[in-house]
């Protein structure tokens, strides 16, 4: 999935804030949470495709966005599917970095308290 740290952090947010510990406030506030994390997904997926363009579209349509597709995991790789996981894996590390460099507009939605 491309965005296995967000998917993580819903699990977490539903299991904590409203199935262990439900207050109002977190059962109205998961919600939020997760619609504001979607829509940043959305704007990060932007940014990206304006960068490597059909290549990560290409990547886009193999790889689900927050929940992994069922029983492609168990499927055994090929030669060509192992090569095609290492140049999807480079999209992602290029993507990544794209994502996390700092940019003259101001403070990105990862740096907290600068």
């Amino acid at each position: 999935m491309r965005h296995p740290q967000y998917t993580g952090l819903f699990i977490a947010l539903f299991g904590k804030g409203v199935v262990h510990w439900a207050t109002l406030f977190s059962v109205a506030l998961f919600p939020v949470i997760v619609l504001i994390y979607v829509w940043l997904a959305y704007r990060e997926k932007q940014q990206v495709i304006a960068r490597f363009g059909d290549t990560y579209r290409e990547y886009q349509g193999q790889v689900p966005m927050f929940i992994p597709r069922w029983g492609q995991w168990r499927k055994p790789w090929s030669k060509r599917q192992l090569s095609d996981g290492i140049r999807i894996h480079r999209v992602e590390c290029a993507a990544l970095a794209v994502i996390s460099t700092p940019t003259t507009e101001g403070p990105t939605h990862n740096r907290v308290g600068v």
